[in-house]
């Protein structure tokens, strides 16, 4: 049986036209270079504090984003400045007094003040304080008092951004 001539010119079309499939990487070049292009911009506003897992932070609604600062860490345990552990939080508790001497000398050295000001100009010192949220309010009354004698006038504690606003019936209902 013969096959018609429609069919035999579509046959050779096929063969004629066949290839191998190939694929385009321009478009998707493209779009990568769009995203990282998209990333970059957005990441530079961004900062980031190491938030050790062991630290559960309070929650916030603020939207203001933080400065580059000196960062105090006040875990369970024990009070960090920089990553450089300065005391322990029982020390803190058993001493008398608003100010902890340790944390004190620990702001003042030439590396943290070099860091966030110069030793001439303390007005414009900036301190953001990590603290665990289930920490007694004694203990962390200690570390502000301790960080405006240490002459830094901006403190701001560090939190997680909530999702909503609390309302006061959230409040009553807890």
């Amino acid at each position: 049986m013969s096959i018609s001539n429609r069919a035999r010119r579509m046959a050779q079309h096929h063969l004629r036209h066949r290839a191998d499939a190939e694929l385009n990487l321009v478009p998707f070049i493209d779009i990568l270079t769009v995203m990282v292009a998209f990333l970059l911009v957005y990441a530079t506003q961004v900062e980031v504090i190491h938030n050790a897992k062991a630290i559960p932070l309070p929650e916030s609604i603020a939207r203001q984003s933080p400065h580059p600062t000196v960062v105090v860490t006040v875990t369970k345990d024990d009070i960090y400045v920089q990553g450089e552990r300065v005391a322990t939080v029982p020390q803190v508790l058993a001493q008398a007094g608003d100010e902890i001497a340790a944390l004190k000398a620990a702001l003042q050295s030439q590396q943290v003040v070099g860091a966030t000001a110069t030793a001439a100009d303390p007005a414009h010192r900036e301190l953001t304080i990590m603290a665990d949220k289930t920490l007694p309010y004694a203990v962390l009354k200690k570390v502000m008092s301790t960080c405006t004698v240490a002459d830094y006038s901006h403190i701001a504690l560090a939190v997680l951004e909530k999702e909503k606003a609390v309302t006061a019936a959230d409040l009553k209902s807890s």
